[in-house]
């Protein structure tokens, strides 16, 4: 799937699933949407980085995507304590956390008919990591609008470096983050489009 996506065009993969071992079969594909991806500029590989309220799962975990993980409309990481009142879940976080976005109750487009969260063409609700990787990843695609030129690790600095520092949360300089400061729960901070 990511042959395929780089090799017809893909500019950013946003892959809101995760789990298992590591790959090197998966590995190998993600490095080359990475590196021949946008005629050799790199496609841009976002990963949900889970919801077991715990460390990164795979393949979040690598090195060369960007993980995104999720906080609340009060600007707090999503946990089963967060003001959202979803008790049951919360947002991965850890080494390895690229950003956050926002990750409960979010609307969404629905599979209409049973096939679908609701019976409408719309849930309003939809929460996890997998609501906020697809924000992240529409910011690097509007970035890519703008400057469609630019190489895959210039969106990611891009991206890390204008996000918002959240109030009540540690951001320090880290060994191995060369973006600005980070924290272990959201990472470089809240993805923003407008800076």
């Amino acid at each position: 799937g990511f042959d395929y996506a780089w090799m017809n065009d893909a500019d950013v993969l946003s892959n809101s699933w995760g789990g298992g071992t590591p790959s090197s079969i998966l590995d190998d594909a993600i490095h080359r949407a990475i590196t021949q991806g946008r005629d050799g500029k790199g496609c841009v590989v976002f990963f949900s980085a889970g919801n077991n309220y715990a460390g990164l799962s795979y393949p979040g975990l690598n090195k060369d995507v960007i993980a995104i993980g999720g906080i609340t409309m009060c600007n707090q990481r999503k946990s089963p304590t967060s003001c959202d009142g979803e008790y049951w879940w919360g947002a991965s976080y850890g080494d390895g956390l690229g950003l956050v976005a926002p990750c409960v109750k979010i609307p969404t487009t629905d599979i209409s008919g049973t096939g679908g969260y609701s019976s409408n063409d719309y849930y309003n609700t939809f929460n996890g990591t997998s609501s906020a990787c697809p924000n992240a990843a529409a910011v690097a695609a509007l970035v890519l609008s703008v400057s469609p030129s630019l190489k895959q690790e210039d969106v990611k600095t891009i991206l890390e470096t204008t996000a918002d520092k959240i109030p009540g949360y540690s951001f320090k300089s880290t060994t191995g983050y060369k973006n600005g400061t980070w924290n272990n729960e959201l990472g470089y901070g809240r993805v923003n489009a407008y800076q």
